[in-house]
C-alpha cells in the first residue's frame, strides 16, 4: 500500500518521465525549467498581447481615418465647415465673416462685404472634393458647379487630420483650419 508521500514521489517522477519525453508542453512544476518555461511563456504571451494591440491600434486608425475621409471629420468639421474654408481659399475672404444659410447635404453659405455686396455659394461636400456653384442675383438663378477642370475650374479637395481641416486649391494653394476659424 502507498502512502500520500509515495504516491507523491511517484507522481513527481512519472510527471517529470513524461515532460522528459516531451509528452507534455510545461516542465513539472517547481524545477529549474518551469522557471524558464514561465519566462518564456510569459513573454510569448507579451508578444501576443502587443500584436494584438498594435492590430487594434491599426484598426482604430483606419477607422478614424475613414470617418474623417467619408464624414469629413463629422466630429471636428461640418459640410458647412468645409465649404466656407474651400469658399474662403478660392475667393480669399475670412470664414468667420461667413453665415451658413442652409446646412444640409450640399450646405449653402453667404456673406456681405463691406461695400454691401453679398454673395452666396452651395457646395457639394463628398469623398475628399468640393464642388460648388454661386447664386447669380442679376438672374434669381443657381450658377453651374465649378467642376470643369479641363476648361480652368479650380480642384479642391480637403482633408482632415489631427482636429485640423486643409483645403487644396490646385490654383490657390493649401490653407489649414482649425476649429475655432469658423
Amino acid at each position: 500500500m502507498l502512502t500520500k508521500r509515495t504516491t507523491g514521489i511517484v507522481l513527481a517522477v512519472g510527471l517529470a518521465y513524461v515532460v522528459a519525453r516531451g509528452m507534455l508542453n510545461a516542465p513539472a512544476p517547481h524545477t529549474p525549467a518551469q522557471s524558464e518555461y514561465d519566462k518564456t511563456y510569459a513573454a510569448v504571451q507579451a508578444g501576443m498581447q502587443k500584436r494584438q494591440d498594435e492590430e487594434n491600434a491599426t484598426e482604430a486608425l483606419k477607422t478614424k481615418s475613414a470617418r474623417d475621409f467619408a464624414g469629413a471629420g463629422a466630429s471636428t468639421f461640418t459640410n458647412a465647415d468645409i465649404c466656407k474654408a474651400a469658399i474662403s481659399v478660392e475667393m480669399g475672404r475670412p470664414t468667420k465673416t461667413m453665415k451658413t444659410q442652409h446646412a444640409e447635404a450640399n450646405p449653402e453659405i453667404y456673406y456681405r462685404r463691406a461695400d454691401g455686396d453679398s454673395f452666396r455659394y452651395r457646395c457639394q461636400v463628398s469623398e475628399g472634393r468640393v464642388i460648388w456653384s454661386t447664386f447669380l442675383a442679376d438672374t434669381n438663378k443657381w450658377g453651374r458647379w465649378r467642376n470643369r477642370y479641363s476648361e480652368g475650374d479650380a480642384s479642391t479637395t480637403y482633408s482632415v487630420s489631427n482636429g485640423v481641416l486643409t483645403i487644396s486649391n490646385d490654383q490657390s494653394g493649401d490653407q489649414t483650419f482649425k476649429k475655432k476659424d469658423f
